[in-house]
């Protein structure tokens, strides 16, 4: 008896050193770290009523009070244990709870361990406690804390060590350290139970479990060192990416940059002018500056994305009209490829729904743009699909091609930023690595979903499914018939309109003019928005005016809501004319109140289809 309160005493000495070591330092508040704590504090209630048993039952023997304190012993040791064997498997399964009580209500490993705790503490607690021995500790309420605990501490022990052999990979050495440390305290205490009945070694093996979990997981110092570590490979990491980023980015423009430079060096140096190669020469220029303002635009898209400044532009648009974009586009990027473009349509869809558009649209041209990439010969289908659910349109997009097909190794690179694929086909073809990435993101955005099917050298099928809302569930086939087809020539004849362009950059002037003039627009220009306003002032009249955003002094934007507020003046369709050509620009551009939206460099059919809404007569 004096050996075994000497021994329990001994225990909580350490502990209570422990606690004073731990709880002297700045803590966490993970909910691991909450854990320990609560399992510290069980522990000093374990141990001093331990400590109360033996004095109660030497010194007092009040059966009713040392009956209490007896159960309330052994309540804290089963609180204890559990508390101790949540911890431990918070470290696996790195569980993300504010507090226990949520962690036990959603994870069932925990509530069933809990269960069974519990279960065997209510049924200890009634057990009768009638004829206790004061010399004889012996007893069978004794003998199933000091026995029976450790074997259910064995057996959660086992259970751990397997679950963490088979989570070890994404675990730290350290919680595999605890865990075997544990499996071993279990099976030493319950062999010093059987072999020194009269001594309770649990409070001793509680302990030796603590401190052995201080030292290599929760002391604070250790864990600040840690986070510093960690905090340290994220910014290497993030280095790491930044650079790779540059690298890529730089070769990316690079090409497109180089084949500019070297054919407009061709055309200078030529002594002959062949009207055939020139166009050739003059067409590779384009399709280069294309790719370099899609990379641009690429990298704009992907930094909004990941500073977690991209959102949901959602507006009322006729679908049909989107699939006729996208297929222009796309027929434009063929050139003369020898690839056919189908596409079908369900004309039981909704002609109007409500939705980002904008990022819809891209998501499915730069699915497409990879079909035409990775196709040179056969066809490429758009099918689109829908199904109704309440006032919901869930479409379903789907772009199949004959081209070179995806190898099952390179599934998972597919939607990673800067991912090429390490084939011969993928070599050859321009790209930043970029478009799928953005795509998924934006897809997941809206709330849907994107995944594929492919076979190497024979084709690749991608689905996207996102939901719309309804806002007029006519059907398209009934919308198109109301709509009148406009007789488009060649080109309008503008020459009876006076077009304004506001830009601060010459050259961009210069290009705009030439693009206008070909329409017989009388055009006039000025650098900034102060001069806009003061022409306007100065009573010009203008039909239409295309107006850049990024000046100096005022802004686009400034200028248009000041030209909006001057009183008796008649506002011409303003046309913002920006490089801005992130996704998303548009519908911020339209709410700002500009009529209309072109990118730099202008495209000549979106051109031609802002033209023909104000100035072909017959479309009106």
């Amino acid at each position: 008896m004096t050996f075994g309160i000497v021994f329990t005493i001994g225990s909580l000495l350490f502990l209570i050193a422990l606690m004073i070591t731990y709880f002297s330092k700045v803590t966490f508040k993970q909910i691991s770290n909450q854990l320990y704590r609560l399992t510290l504090l069980l522990a000093l209630a374990f141990g001093v009523t331990e400590i109360g048993c033996i004095l109660l039952l030497k010194y007092v023997n009040i059966e009713t009070i040392t009956h209490i304190t007896f159960k309330l012993h052994w309540a804290f040791g089963l609180l204890m244990y559990l508390v101790f064997f949540i911890y431990l498997f918070s470290l696996v399964y790195k569980y993300n709870y504010k507090n226990l009580f949520e962690l036990v209500k959603k994870e069932k490993v925990i509530t069933v361990i809990t269960a069974v705790f519990v279960g065997v503490l209510v049924v200890y607690w009634f057990l009768p406690f009638k004829g206790l021995d004061i010399n004889d500790l012996n007893f069978f309420p004794s003998k199933l804390g000091m026995i029976i605990i450790p074997v259910v501490f064995f057996i959660i022990s086992v259970l751990l060590v397997i679950v963490y052999i088979k989570r070890k990979k994404d675990l730290p050495k350290n919680v595999g350290l605890i865990i075997f440390f544990n499996l071993g305290t279990a099976a030493t205490t319950y062999v010093l139970q059987v072999l020194f009945k009269y001594i309770s070694f649990l409070p001793l093996g509680a302990v030796v479990d603590l401190l052995f979990a201080y030292y290599f997981l929760e002391n604070p110092d250790l864990q600040l060192l840690s986070q510093l570590l960690s905090v340290r490979g994220e910014i290497e990491k993030s280095n790491k990416t930044k650079t790779d980023f540059l690298s890529n980015m730089t070769y990316e423009i690079k090409i497109p940059m180089n084949s500019i430079s070297s054919i407009s060096d061709a055309l200078f140096s030529s002594p002959k002018f062949d009207e055939k190669s020139v166009r050739e020469d003059i067409q590779q220029i384009y399709d280069a500056g294309t790719n370099l303002v899609e990379i641009v635009n690429n990298i704009l898209d992907i930094s909004k994305i990941e500073t977690g400044k991209d959102s949901l532009q959602e507006r009322d648009y006729a679908i049909n009209d989107m699939v006729v974009e996208v297929t222009n586009m796309i027929k434009s990027k063929l050139g003369a490829k020898p690839v056919q473009l189908v596409v079908n349509i369900d004309q039981n869809i909704s002609s109007k729904l409500n939705g980002d558009s904008a990022k819809l649209y891209q998501s499915i041209l730069n699915i497409m743009t990879n079909s035409v990439k990775y196709t040179d010969v056969g066809k490429i289908t758009l099918t689109l699909t829908s199904s109704k659910t309440n006032n919901v349109e869930n479409l379903l997009f789907k772009v199949s091609d004959t081209g070179s097909g995806i190898k099952q190794e390179d599934y998972n690179k597919l939607f990673t930023k800067f991912s090429r694929l390490d084939n011969a086909v993928e070599k050859e073809i321009d790209g930043s690595g970029l478009g799928l990435a953005i795509t998924k993101n934006y897809v997941t955005l809206m709330g849907g979903r994107i995944w594929f099917e492919s076979q190497y050298r024979v084709g690749t099928t991608f689905y996207i499914e996102v939901p719309q809302k309804i806002v007029d569930p006519k059907p398209i086939s009934e919308a198109i018939k109301e709509v009148k087809k406009p007789k488009v020539d060649e080109k309008l004849d503008c020459s009876a309109y006076t077009a304004f362009i506001v830009d601060d950059n010459n050259l961009n002037i210069k290009v705009a003019k030439r693009l206008l003039e070909q329409y017989k627009f009388k055009v006039e220009s000025v650098t900034n928005g102060k001069d806009c306003i003061y022409k306007v002032k100065e009573g010009m009249q203008y039909d239409i005016i295309f107006m850049d955003h990024m000046m100096p002094e005022m802004d686009g934007i400034e200028t248009l809501h000041v030209l909006k507020k001057l009183d008796g003046y008649k506002l011409p369709p303003i046309v913002a004319l920006t490089a801005n050509a992130i996704t998303g620009m548009k519908e911020m551009y339209l709410n700002e109140g500009f009529d209309e939206y072109l990118s730099k460099p202008i495209n000549t059919n979106e051109l031609d289809r802002i033209l023909n809404k104000y100035f072909n007569k017959d479309a009106q």
